[in-house]
């Protein structure tokens, strides 16, 4: 009985979870900041190389 509930609450949680991560992901502010974050990350890595 008590297991159960918890499956069905784990089930919940991750649904609400992918729903969030979902919303962000369509917002457009969102996608920019991880634009610049990948490209500050290239230019990090490619000054390391040299």
């Amino acid at each position: 009985m008590i297991t159960s509930r918890v499956f069905v609450f784990l089930k919940l949680g991750i649904a609400k979870l992918v729903f969030f991560v979902g919303k962000i992901i369509n917002n457009q502010t969102f996608k920019m900041i991880l634009c610049l974050f990948f490209r500050l990350m290239k230019t990090e890595i490619e000054i390391k190389l040299k």
